[in-house]
């Protein structure tokens, strides 16, 4: 069935493949056949019809959409006319021979012999696009200003993002750090989990897939992404690190279209979106990857180790218009799973394998309801219910969590002039939740604790959880043209009994010659998470972890290409959840961080794209106030991402990345064991400091390019390039030999070539 399957995937790109050249040779001919000026690019095709010589009908389309054209100034002779909104024109023919033009901002001249069409009463044209002048600069829209937001169009993230996938545009903005390998991000040095991720206004658990630089949307979905480093307003909580948005598209489609992604060797997609009515349409998709099939048939049997990751979603989205706003109704899952057998301390069998498995999954259902009120009000609404299901497996020890959340939250914001506005809203969430585990119990008196040795506790645990909170903001045009917006969150969690507040304060002022002085300073709150506050296993007298937000920054804008965000920031976080051997969790951690970012960015225009992001910053964790600050797991002292594209024709663009950033620190277990008779084995003390070693620093050159292939009503795009390119295999990682008596270096992926092809009908 998988031999199948794999085959009929090949036979399938092979085909398509031979399709795409066939077609290319018979559209040339078809084109020297109606071309007068074989110089000129993508001369019109024709469509014959009965004969009439007086006058011509004429319907004028793109060519690759068949979207018909409106405006299209069409000229015989001294006579100029333009195509209506459905494309047509009808004109009347001369006596004399007279050459028929097509001219349209945005598509290539065309024109046609008075020999072709003095006989023809009826004619079907299809322009060619063209590739705009460099000085048309495509401006971006804002929404709610924010001290430390930006946002990406998705015209903008698809030229330059890993896999150009929009939702990956993050990795490459400043105060963000990865690590090779994985696809979340940390920000400011925040672990991923502390930062609270939205599809529109649904809040998930996740939006990266483990592999293949993907979000959980596809491209043709996602119209911008908000990134929000820190700084941000009370209309989001439950977040110390920052907040990711991936905004859908609202608008109606014009016409059917279907997109379909051939990405050898990852993953096939496919994508639809129609009209349903005037006022209404919809998009449904999905994608799943193909690694869980080649992967088993072509890594060698006895190399040791197998990994295997996979990952699908799914998305369907219905929006209606109305005269006072929309519904917009979306249904959206994603799974996510890791299988790896590979040899380690936890081995249960003779073989020394141990086995290792990890899933995740959500599923959400929502209803956006956008309304105009009276007296300039706005009302956004989202009930929505989001089931996750997380497994865990490493070995014969597991871990299970389940839960349907049902969130409503409800925002109304009221313009006041210009510069204000006021902003208030609350949110309401309900998830019963299961918990299944199987797990080695600790015993906190055992210097030598051994997880394969120590006895197994299982488990089951259910119970719910229920948050409320509410929110208020209003700017404040001052005197001297600033605008002060100040803000209150205030919100409860019933786990652990506590409600509590976040004061939050923005400043934003002109000070003249594009210039903009930014200010920002807060209080963050999380609640305690995936089980820490439970009562069998976990501390239900936990209380929210807290951080500190401090931001001064300058934006510039320096002309209408040219804009820069340099921005110093300091963020403090206590009360941070940690094990502990008597109580199983505390809140006596403590996380600092601080440093400076810089961002330059050459606006989007037709040829030319790009940004510079650099961060400098230093992040530091401890267990408690007695024991000393150590760098933290996201430390990356310098990060630096330079992106780039330029579109050299309307149908060829080419881009490419540069990425550097200092090694991560880690803790270093050479030198540090000790002889255990009663098992036989080294084990490691835990004496050495933790993370005061680092890996060599990571670099990494991607490059890039597309074209497209136009046919009359649908067109083909090849994409195709390299990924993790530099001129020396990168250390993702260091593991100490039997007894610990040295360490080696463990070398990530060889630079990994790709093609993709795309069509959209």
């Amino acid at each position: 069935m998988l031999k199948s399957s794999l085959f009929l995937w090949v036979y399938t790109a092979h085909i398509f493949i031979f399709a795409l050249f066939c077609d290319l040779g018979s559209r040339s001919v078809m084109a020297d056949e109606v071309t007068v000026s074989p110089e000129l690019q993508g001369q019109p095709q024709m469509l014959s019809l009965p004969q009439d010589k007086r006058r011509l009908k004429i319907q004028i389309k793109q060519k690759g959409s068949g979207r018909s054209v409106r405006k299209v100034e069409v000229g015989i002779g001294s006579l100029k006319l333009f195509t209506d909104q459905d494309g047509f024109v009808e004109i009347e023919l001369p006596d004399s021979g007279s050459e028929i033009t097509f001219v349209k901002t945005g598509f290539q001249f065309a024109s046609l012999p008075w020999d072709e069409i003095k006989s023809l009463s009826e004619l079907e044209i299809f322009l060619y696009p063209a590739l705009g002048a460099d000085d048309e600069v495509i401006v971006r829209g804002k929404r709610r200003p924010s001290i430390s937001k930006k946002v990406v169009s998705s015209d903008e993230a698809r030229r330059v993002a890993p896999g150009g996938d929009p939702g990956q545009v993050t990795k490459l903005l400043p105060g963000v750090t990865t690590q090779p390998g994985r696809s979340e991000v940390s920000i400011r040095g925040s672990r991923p989990q502390d930062s609270a991720y939205y599809l529109d206004d649904i809040k998930v658990p996740f939006i990266y897939h483990a592999i293949g630089s993907l979000s959980v949307l596809p491209p043709a979905i996602i119209d911008e992404v908000e990134f929000s480093a820190g700084g941000f307003g009370p209309e989001y909580g439950n977040a110390t690190g920052g907040i990711v948005v991936l905004r859908t598209k609202n608008d109606i489609p014009e016409k059917p279209k279907t997109n379909f992604v051939l990405n050898l060797p990852l993953y096939s997609s496919i994508y639809h979106e129609r009209p349903l009515s005037e006022n209404s349409g919809m998009l449904v998709g999905v994608r799943r990857s193909y690694l869980e099939f080649i992967l088993p048939r072509v890594v060698p049997k006895d190399s040791g180790i197998s990994v295997i990751p996979y990952f699908r979603d799914y998305q369907g989205i219905y929006t209606h218009k109305t005269d006072d706003g929309h519904f917009k109704l979306s249904l959206l899952a994603s799974a996510d799973g890791l299988k790896a057998a590979a040899p380690g301390g936890l081995s249960q069998d003779e073989s020394g394998t141990g086995k290792f498995f990890i899933q995740t999954y959500f599923g959400a259902v929502a209803l956006e309801r956008m309304k105009k009120l009276d007296a300039g009000w706005v009302m956004t609404a989202t009930p929505q219910i989001v089931y996750t299901d997380n497994k865990f497996e490493v070995s014969d020890l597991k871990f299970r969590v389940q839960g349907h959340t049902l969130r409503v939250p409800v925002e109304f914001v009221k313009r006041l002039s210009s510069d204000e506005r006021f902003y208030a809203g609350a949110e309401v969430s309900y998830l019963p939740y299961t918990v299944t585990y199987y797990l080695p119990q600790f015993d906190p008196d055992d210097p030598l604790f051994d997880f394969d040795e120590a006895p197994r506790i299982a488990g089951k645990e259910t119970g719910s959880s229920m948050e409320a909170a509410t929110w208020v903001a209003r700017d404040f045009k001052l005197t001297n043209g600033a605008v002060l917006t100040p803000g209150l969150r205030v919100f409860y969690l019933n786990l652990i009994n506590r409600a509590s507040a976040d004061p939050r304060l923005q400043y934003r002022q002109d000070v003249g010659g594009g210039h903009t002085f930014k200010a920002a300073v807060g209080q963050y709150s999380q609640y305690p998470r995936n089980g820490e506050p439970a009562k069998k296993f976990g501390n239900p007298k936990l209380v929210f972890p807290k951080a500190m937000h401090y931001i001064l920054g300058i934006e510039t804008k320096w002309n209408d290409r040219w804009d820069s965000d340099f921005q110093v920031f300091y963020k403090d976080v206590r009360q941070v959840v940690r094990t502990d051997p008597i109580l199983k969790y505390n809140n006596k951690g403590s996380l600092k961080s601080h440093g400076f970012e810089t961002f330059v960015r050459r606006a989007l225009t037709e040829k030319w794209f790009g940004w510079m992001s650099y961060t400098w910053s230093k992040t530091s964790v401890r267990k408690d106030d007695e024991t000393p600050w150590t760098p933290g797991d996201n430390d990356q002292t310098n990060v630096l991402s330079l992106v780039g594209s330029y579109r050299a024709t309307s149908a060829w663009d080419v881009g490419g990345r540069v990425g550097w950033h200092t090694g991560d620190a880690y803790t270093s277990k050479a030198g540090d064991s000790v002889y255990n008779a009663n098992f036989d084995k080294y084990q490691p003390r835990g004496n050495n400091q933790t993370n005061g070693a680092r890996l060599p620093d990571f670099h990494e050159l991607s490059l890039f390019s597309s074209h497209e292939i136009l046919f009359d009503t649908w067109k083909a795009t090849a994409r195709w390039g390299v990924e993790y390119f530099w001129f020396a295999r990168q250390t993702y990682g260091a593991s100490p030999n039997y007894d610990y008596s040295k360490e080696e270096y463990s070398k990530g992926v060889p630079p990994i070539p790709y093609i993709e092809f795309r069509g959209e009908l």
